[in-house]
């Protein structure tokens, strides 16, 4: 999901009302940490369960520049949520000084002065709600970089926390030798976020559901009663990767089924697409599998590389790299027996809609492609729009703001893109040009009033198509639709998190059923 990668370029972060919310952490595929907290604008308190049972929990105040202030925390061991803390520890900073009052167990508390720097913030080293704070702080200054002062309360030192492509919502931070990326939504929250070098992937859960997350791996079952069955797969790659995923097979099947394979939107994605923002988390990939499952198709849907069970990095990826990924994925599938290899689909959403015609260019034997939501012009193009409208809709800006962030657009999205391998690749690869090369048959779906690829680019990828010689293109354009494939009219991002449902249209799913079980009705192979 493009958005997902880069806003706007003047975003003004809204104050966040008391709800629980919670952060998901993933090292390949196991669930090592659960935190929960909650945040007012002058509190941030956070409760944080590691695998195994040992919790830390700590509550800071909130200063007026949204910088964190005095800290208390409390350190339990594994199996004493009920008991005293093993450790309590109240951390307050004056001048280049933290004064930290510390008591284990029953013992008297211990007052230790230990030197910092004016301005630090007390904080944990592994804190992704306190990580949040400091990025809505840094925004304040409404520059692209900025770097901060951190005081690690457990080891007492002082580290440097750099950012950068704060005027994204795709924010890079360097605590001390350690890189994280972190994926920020329209009013600052992070949504989504990760550790390269630790192979861990954060994921934001909002709401009642973020007081019901159980440690353990993710599960991809067919639901019960499903006419289908669910296999978990490794697809081996030649990349020195392997990628996790979901294999669903109607279970009446016989010989070999046709098959689709899910190209995820931009973004470090699970196999179904998990989005936290909307209510309830949208998973358009898992009901897509359901729709083609009681159709009679099987489905491939893989974690991207370097998330979930998937091994590979994710931060130095590019579109070219998923693609190849997806061809690793196409290879395997062929050494199944159950598998028809004349009729192999894709079905690409946002930045997946990209991916599959590059893939459908270098092997051309596939049956079919469908475009949910692919993008028919440069990313610069894309950027550049999702900038201006965010700053058009963001009611905050005075008028001279206004004009003056309009203005700076266009620079604005030139200086970011040469920030990471994928904004650079994004903004420079025609989609156009590649749909002149494509020759399998395409369908493309696409909501009327979707505010990230709009419909208008819709027609010109149709004609892209044909004027390159293809004879079977298919567009369906939805009215009031958004980039989810959801009712709402004006399809405006910032109202993605008040949505009145997280699934995406059954018309637009029975569409895509529809025409790849048309293109699939030839007689399977034996």
């Amino acid at each position: 999901m493009f958005l997902l990668r880069f806003v706007t370029l003047l975003c003004l972060v809204a104050p966040v009302a008391k709800a629980q919310s919670a952060f998901v952490h993933v090292l390949r595929g196991d669930t090592i940490v659960i935190e929960r907290f909650t945040r007012t604008p002058t509190r941030l308190d956070v409760s944080m369960t590691m695998k195994g049972g040992a919790r830390q929990v700590t509550s800071s105040r909130i200063a007026g520049n949204g910088h964190l202030g005095a800290m208390t925390l409390a350190a339990y061991a594994s199996g004493a949520a009920d008991a005293l803390p093993a450790v309590e520890a109240q951390v307050e900073l004056t001048g280049d000084t933290a004064i930290a009052s510390m008591r284990s167990g029953g013992a008297p508390a211990r007052i230790q002065h230990i030197p910092t720097r004016a301005a630090a913030q007390p904080m944990l080293s592994n804190s992704f709600a306190q990580f949040e704070a400091l990025v809505m702080a840094a925004r304040r200054a409404r520059t692209s970089t900025a770097t901060l002062t951190g005081f690690f309360v457990t080891g007492g030192a002082t580290v440097d926390v750099a950012f950068s492509g704060l005027l994204t919502d795709s924010v890079s931070m360097q605590v001390a030798s350690v890189t994280m990326w972190l994926v920020s939504d329209t009013a600052g929250q992070v949504i989504r976020a990760g550790v390269p070098s630790q192979a861990l992937v954060v994921t934001r859960v909002n709401g009642l559901a973020a007081s019901k997350i159980a440690m353990g791996r993710p599960a991809y079952p067919a639901p019960a009663g499903a006419p289908y069955s669910a296999e978990q797969v490794t697809v081996p790659t030649t990349f020195g990767h392997s990628l996790g995923g979901t294999f669903t097979k109607p279970v009446a099947a016989r010989g070999r089924l046709p098959v689709a394979i899910s190209i995820t939107g931009s973004g470090a994605q699970d196999r179904d697409e998990y989005i936290s923002i909307l209510p309830g988390g949208y998973r358009l990939f898992r009901q897509v599998a359901d729709t083609l499952g009681r159709r009679g198709i099987a489905m491939l849907r893989m974690d991207d590389r370097g998330y979930g069970e998937s091994g590979g990095n994710y931060a130095s990826a590019t579109s070219r790299d998923f693609a190849n990924d997806i061809r690793a994925a196409i290879i395997y599938l062929r050494t199944r027996a159950d598998v028809d290899t004349t009729r192999i689909f894709l079905v690409g959403h946002s930045e997946g809609g990209m991916v599959a015609p590059m893939v459908a260019v270098d092997e051309p034997a596939l049956a079919g492609i469908v475009l949910m939501a692919g993008p028919g012009r440069t990313g610069r193009e894309i950027l550049r729009f999702q900038s201006g409208f965010r700053i058009e809709h963001d009611t905050t800006l005075t008028p001279s703001q206004r004009a003056a962030a309009l203005a700076g657009v266009n620079g604005g999205v030139d200086a970011e893109i040469t920030r990471t391998p994928w904004l650079t690749f994004f903004a420079a690869h025609d989609p156009i040009a590649t749909a002149h090369k494509v020759a399998v048959p395409v369908l493309m779906v696409q909501g009327g009033d979707d505010q990230q690829v709009i419909a208008a680019e819709t027609p010109l990828l149709e004609k892209a198509f044909r004027d390159g010689g293809n004879r079977d293109v298919t567009a369906r354009v939805f009215p009031a639709l958004n980039h989810f494939f959801i009712l709402q009219p004006g399809g405006d991002p910032a109202g993605y998190s008040t949505l009145a449902t997280n699934l995406a249209s059954a018309e637009v799913l029975g569409v895509v059923a529809d025409w790849i079980a048309i293109r699939a009705t030839r007689v399977p192979s034996p």
